[in-house]
């Protein structure tokens, strides 16, 4: 999490809550910026579950 943080220069609040689905909600500024890192797309990151 220390280098994605440092890659992306997202706080390592914000990484740490992502990686532990603690997130309601990402900005497309987030989003691109670990698009980007990452080297991967937007389907890559997330899974759609729908609601039960």
């Amino acid at each position: 999490m220390t280098e994605l943080c440092r890659l992306t220069g997202l706080s390592q609040n914000t990484v740490f809550r992502i990686y532990h689905d603690q997130i309601s909600n990402i900005s497309f500024d987030t989003v691109n910026k670990l698009c980007n890192v990452l080297e991967c797309n937007t389907q890559e990151l997330f899974e759609h579950v729908p609601d039960e």
